[in-house]
């Protein structure tokens, strides 16, 4: 029975797949060879921003406690699986046979311990599922492609992969399991279409529910402007690689979503290249890593000013008088739940090389995390604060944050996101000659906090009310504007009180100590910025 299920299933897959799989995945990775290796001889795994762990994937309980989410999402996905593709070629006769009964069994364990246990992390977590599916389809399809098809059919009686595929296909079509208008939802269709794909009409109730979904998916996913909704240019650069892989589809039949992409990517790589420092790394900007690069743009003058309002964005670029480079965004919005940060109106300031004001970051998937949760915070933020819970849903604040680019050279925007009306004015129009102004006003009768987040090693001095800081190359002074209220500052971390905390996360699951600076005034707080030589 397990025999003829899989050489049906077989003798349906289209001939593009195997040149479709060919094509997207090396096959001399000697990562991926070093991972197998480690994993089979040395009984030891490494994933991605973790150190080694001793683990036998042929034995392995599947349940132990303790671990990162971020961990157990790699580990559910079966990356050994991807691992065997990757490094193909580089194995010897021998070592392919060793490594294909070491994917064997190992799917064979992950099916008797982890498929139907409740208590092991993540196991039909929504994107791992996606994951799963796909890494064990592109195995499947590869062994029948290099000359493997025996040996998996000797196999099967175990493995029964055409049921295993089956079953994780029907869940990730469950509308129980779908994560709409999400990035994971958007994995979730391109996978299941992908795989149905490959099969000609084998799964075709799946091929037309999956297209459907991508479809409104990649319609929700950006904005006019070619956003990234989850508002973060991590986020931006990696849904702008999911829309050019869809382009890849055309190769396996695809008529419509490919070209739906194509409406997007050109509009998504400009705004891309907008958000990039003038260094070419991302600024760290919600759920963004430190060591992220990307293609810098070619500013046309000493200053550039680009206006991405409707989606949520202010951005200035350019040279100051001294021919130093410069960016400075103003982000305000709200377009989904998913990965957001208490970041509205939060300036993000690079100068001559350096962060100026930053943003916490990453750090981890764990939310309930006491340094995640502030890192997820305002207080991790450059923007304004107030002493009230900030609203995540949505759909509960009680009007939309606003942008919009006023004359003279000032970047507005309005936020709801405490539940009470805050604005913040940042006055660009003498930012070639070093200097910005920012104003923050509420209708909130209490207090208001200017604070920033200062992420590069730096030394901060008190004065006035307000402060000096000094740079490598330059004297950062932040000075209280009208009438002076307190100000206060803070660095690393205060396990007793995150209010009194400063850190930032440049890698994941790493968080370092930061700086903290705030003016605290009633009803308004405004504060001079201005750039001198040291």
């Amino acid at each position: 029975m397990y025999t003829d299920k899989l050489n049906r299933l077989h003798a349906a897959v289209e001939k593009p797949a195997f040149a479709f799989i060919k094509n997207n995945y090396v096959s001399t990775s000697r990562n991926d060879f070093k991972f197998l290796k480690q994993a089979v001889f040395e009984r030891t795994i490494e994933l991605r921003g973790f150190s080694n762990s001793a683990i036998d994937l042929e034995v392995f309980d599947w349940a132990e406690e303790g671990r990162d989410r971020n961990w157990w999402w790699q580990m559910q996905s079966l990356p050994f699986l991807t691992w065997f593709i990757s490094s193909f070629e580089l194995q010897s006769e021998e070592e392919r046979r060793e490594f294909f009964r070491f994917c064997v069994n190992s799917v064979i364990n992950w099916r008797n311990k982890a498929m139907r246990a409740s208590d092991s992390p993540l196991a039909w977590h929504d994107h791992a599922t996606a994951f799963r599916v796909r890494n064990v389809v592109n195995w499947l399809v590869f062994c029948w492609d290099c000359g493997l098809s025996a040996l998996v059919a000797e196999n099967n009686t175990e493995l029964d992969l055409v049921s295993l595929v089956e079953e994780h296909l029907a869940w990730l079509a469950d509308r129980e399991n779908y994560s709409i208008h999400t990035n994971h939802g958007f994995d979730q269709s391109l996978i299941s279409y992908t795989i149905s794909l490959y099969f000609g009409n084998r799964f075709s109730d799946y091929k037309a529910l999956s297209l459907a979904r991508l479809q409104d998916e990649l319609d929700f996913a950006f904005t006019p402007q070619g956003v990234h909704k989850e508002n973060s240019p991590g986020y931006q650069k990696f849904m702008l690689s999911r829309l050019k892989g869809l382009l890849n589809l055309e190769a396996l039949g695809d008529s419509e979503i490919s070209v739906q992409a194509r409406d997007h990517i050109e509009k998504a790589t400009e705004f891309l290249k907008v958000i990039t420092l003038p260094d070419g790394m991302l600024p760290i900007i919600g759920d963004t890593r430190w060591d992220d690069f990307s293609e810098v743009e070619n500013t046309k003058s000493e200053l550039n000013v680009y206006d991405y309002s409707d989606s949520g964005y202010l951005v200035v670029k350019g040279r100051d008088q001294q021919g130093r480079d410069f960016f400075l965004s103003l982000k305000n919005c709200h377009d989904s739940n998913y990965h957001r940060h208490d970041d509205d109106l939060s300036v993000f300031f690079y100068y001559a090389g350096r962060v100026v004001f930053g943003d916490g970051g990453l750090l981890s998937h764990n939310e309930k995390d006491a340094k995640r949760l502030f890192i997820r915070s305002s207080l991790a933020h450059s923007c304004p604060v107030l002493p009230l819970k900030a609203i995540r849903d949505k759909l509960k604040v009680p009007q939309r944050p606003t942008m919009e680019l006023r004359e003279g050279g000032i970047f507005h925007g309005v936020s709801h996101m405490y539940g009470v009306k805050v604005e913040r004015s940042v006055d660009i129009s003498k930012i070639r000659d070093g200097e910005i102004s920012i104003l923050d006003v509420t209708e909130s009768e209490g207090e208001i906090w200017s604070n920033f987040l200062l992420t590069e090693d730096v030394m901060v001095k008190s004065q006035n009310s307000g402060f000096q800081v000094s740079f490598d190359s330059f004297l950062l002074t932040i000075a209280a504007l009208g009438e002076a209220g307190s100000s206060y500052t803070c660095k690393g971390w205060d396990p007793e009180s995150a209010e009194n905390s400063a850190i930032f996360s440049k890698h994941l699951g790493r968080d370092e100590a930061a700086t903290r600076v705030w003016l605290t005034s009633r009803g308004q707080s405004g504060v001079k910025i201005s750039i001198g030589e040291k």
